[in-house]
């Protein structure tokens, strides 16, 4: 494939993932995961805050991180 055309499908992927609806929701939805739950602060011996969330939310994160990689792979693959 000459550069110019991987060039152009590249820059359509880039534009259907971004402008694509669903992933945009799904996006949102793990923001506002993490936006509403109240993590967990930890100060270690060396007086620094360590911040973790609940194995529960990191869980509906990774799944929705899933569900996201498999919405790209939905995209990507219609463009070929």
């Amino acid at each position: 494939m000459s550069s110019i055309k991987q060039i152009n499908n590249s820059q359509k992927q880039s534009e259907a993932l971004l402008n694509n609806t669903i992933r945009r929701e799904l996006f949102n939805k793990l923001f506002q995961l993490y936006a509403t739950s109240l993590p967990n602060i930890i100060i270690n011996k060396q007086g620094e805050a360590i911040i973790k969330y609940s194995i529960e939310v990191e869980n509906m994160a990774e799944s929705i991180r899933e569900l996201i990689r498999q919405r790209d792979c939905q995209i990507i693959n219609s463009l070929n």
